[in-house]
């Protein structure tokens, strides 16, 4: 069943639902996603593994917005609720590889330092791919004035999705 779900939600209530939900249905079921700029057509196959009927694909993406949401705004806590504590992030850099832990990365979002308030995280979820208890995101994002394209993968560990892996692309 194809039906549209819009990201124009409030990313806050998204982040409450994802505090709540409960662990996967035996189903086991697969979701394939294909979205534009704010739109989302899902495909569920019937899964909604979620409490409050929230599915996999919604937590997901409340993990996403978590994790942009806390690069934006120097926010630890974000940080590391949205990421596994072995996490690797791995990209180039201007030029130079970069291979870190999640503390690592945290360390340089704080050093960065936060957008100022009110502002609003540029983000463009460009894919969703779930099988069971894994899953990808394609995320373009900006951050400190610089544009990534993000490759998230992410573990379902006990009940709670989490990213273990991102690979990042920054633009020119």
């Amino acid at each position: 069943m194809i039906s549209p779900l819009f990201l124009t939600e409030n990313r806050f209530a998204l982040f409450l639902e994802m505090l709540h939900f409960s662990p996967p249905s035996a189903d086991g079921g697969e979701i394939s996603h294909r979205n534009s700029r704010r739109t989302h057509y899902l495909s569920t196959n019937g899964n909604k593994s979620g409490g409050a009927g929230m599915s996999d694909e919604q937590a997901i993406s409340a993990v996403v917005h978590l994790y942009v949401d806390g690069m934006a705004f120097a926010n630890e806590g974000a940080l590391r609720k949205a990421f596994h504590p072995d996490a690797a992030i791995i990209g180039n850099y201007k030029g130079a590889l970069e291979w870190t832990t999640r503390d690592g990365f945290i360390k340089t979002i704080i050093e960065t330092g936060a957008a100022p308030p009110g502002t609003q995280p540029e983000m463009d979820v460009q894919k969703i791919d779930i099988t069971g208890d894994t899953a990808t995101v394609r995320v373009v994002d900006s951050f400190a004035g610089e544009r990534y394209s993000d490759h998230l993968s992410l573990v379902k560990i006990d009940g709670r999705w989490v990213i273990v892996n991102k690979v990042f692309h920054q633009h020119a």
